[in-house]
């Protein structure tokens, strides 16, 4: 019966099924591997037909999958009575791909390999720790501590050279002794991470910078500078936002629910010849779940301009 079905109705379906369908579906024959995978150069009308089937089937799933992110979010906001702004869903396809241009370093990705990166965005151990496996959790985009005493710090799974930042909502926030709880930030990959109890072990040893969360402070180097104004204590719910300006301004400004915090320069770090990833140090009975950037434009123009009209305050 699908066979009979015209083309178009045929790409209708096809957008509503699971990856698992589209993958069983495009090792039939060469039509569908071609209508769900691959782009053909050769100029024919058909060709040319199935090659926008094939963008369009992956640009949409690209925005469900990004619009469930955002969904993700501000369900926190309704579930913690939080006042604080939702974020806008991504409504058109002009839209999707003016956030393809803002937010990704590499130009000229296809639309399968940003669903293929928005599909597997998660956290990450490094392989050689000695860590209890049922002290911590990974779970899709999500890490917990359960119950390593000290600090417990996570990867995410892309560099910064791919994506020019992340978010970071807060699932789970108990009170503790540390005065210091949360760590997010950045750094190099170390074989030896975990493996001390310093809650800003990737500050000192990778060239990692992380924002403290309690302390209204971010850490870099061994070094402690305070933030700008507008800084309000962490809780569950709240969004943090890193996000890299290596082209213009050569900082990296970290934002609260949107709005600036501070920002921090990138002396130390090259984007283009080092491996930089997103970084998330915990104490006990805290979750986090870490995102691509959920908004169309951080506009770095207009992120300096927050950051000038903080440092007057």
């Amino acid at each position: 019966m699908f066979e009979i079905l015209p083309l178009e109705i045929k790409f209708q379906i096809l957008l509503y099924c699971p990856d698992d369908v589209l993958l069983l579906l495009s090792s039939t024959n060469h039509f569908y591997y071609h209508l769900i995978f691959k782009i053909d150069e050769k100029e024919d009308e058909l060709n040319n037909e199935l090659n926008n089937y094939n963008k369009l089937l992956w640009l949409n799933r690209c925005k469900d999958i990004l619009n469930k992110y955002i969904g993700d979010c501000n369900n926190e906001i309704v579930n913690n009575n939080l006042n604080i702004p939702f974020l806008l869903k991504i409504e058109t396809n002009n839209q999707l791909l003016q956030y393809f241009t803002n937010n990704f370093m590499q130009k000229n990705l296809s639309f399968i390999e940003i669903y293929k990166f928005f599909k597997n965005i998660k956290f990450e151990l490094n392989e050689n720790n000695n860590i209890n496996k049922n002290s911590y959790k990974l779970q899709n985009n999500t890490c917990r501590n359960i119950q390593v005493e000290h600090w417990l710090s996570f990867y995410g799974s892309f560099k910064l050279n791919f994506m020019k930042g992340f978010e970071i909502i807060i699932n789970e926030y108990y009170e503790c002794y540390n005065t210091w709880r949360i760590v997010i930030g950045f750094g190099l990959k170390r074989n030896t991470f975990n493996s001390d109890s310093s809650r800003t072990e990737f500050t000192v040893n990778n060239k990692g910078i992380g924002l403290i969360l309690e302390s209204c402070g971010f850490a870099g180097n061994g070094q402690m500078e305070p933030c700008l104004h507008g800084y309000e204590p962490a809780q569950k719910g709240y969004r943090y936002t890193v996000y890299l300006d290596w082209k213009v301004n050569n900082c990296a400004y970290f934002l609260q629910n949107g709005k600036v915090i501070t920002k921090v320069d990138l002396e130390e770090l090259d984007l283009e010849k080092e491996e930089i990833y997103p970084i998330i140090s915990l104490t006990s009975k805290k979750t986090c779940s870490i995102y691509p950037l959920l908004k169309e434009n951080y506009d770095p123009l207009k992120l300096e301009e927050e950051c000038k009209l903080l440092s007057m305050a």
